[in-house]
């Protein structure tokens, strides 16, 4: 890839709990991601959970798929965009999950002209702390409360 792109804000750096990963085995390297991770499935955006043996990422073809659990932390990207790796050679991915990745990619007001993004460049550690704060405490918190036990 020849281009580069500013991270807005990191999903899910603030949360402890494991998440279900499908394990991407291909020609140039290996990746470990959610099944609703949206990536570029032969050439068109797709779930992770929809890819087989023999897909093509790019010029890598899938060679063993596997599932794990495991931490799980997304940068949500200016471009949409993300080089996904675990070994080897990163490939292309979207930076979000498949219900929004394909809107977010098209849309006539792309996320380089949100007030997110603004705000994101000119007050990033706060803008990463209100979204860990008032976007992952309350997920967390339900999640505990679900299973049991205190909120943190």
């Amino acid at each position: 890839p020849n281009s580069y792109t500013r991270v807005v804000v990191n999903q899910h750096a603030a949360v402890e709990k494991a998440s279900s990963l499908i394990n991407v085995e291909h020609t140039n390297g290996s990746l470990a991601l959610t099944p609703d991770h949206c990536l570029f499935i032969d050439g068109k955006l797709g779930a992770a959970r929809d890819l087989k043996t023999g897909s093509m990422l790019g010029d890598a073809q899938v060679l063993r798929l596997s599932m794990s659990n495991g931490a799980v932390i997304n940068p949500i990207t200016v471009s949409g965009k993300i080089l996904a790796v675990g070994r080897g050679e990163p490939v292309v991915a979207a930076s979000h999950p498949d219900w929004i990745a394909q809107y977010l990619l098209d849309s006539y007001v792309p996320l380089p002209f949100s007030l997110s993004n603004l705000i994101s460049y000119l007050f990033p550690a706060t803008t990463q702390d209100y979204y860990d704060e008032h976007r992952e405490y309350p997920r967390r918190a339900t999640a505990q409360a679900v299973e049991g036990g205190p909120p943190l």
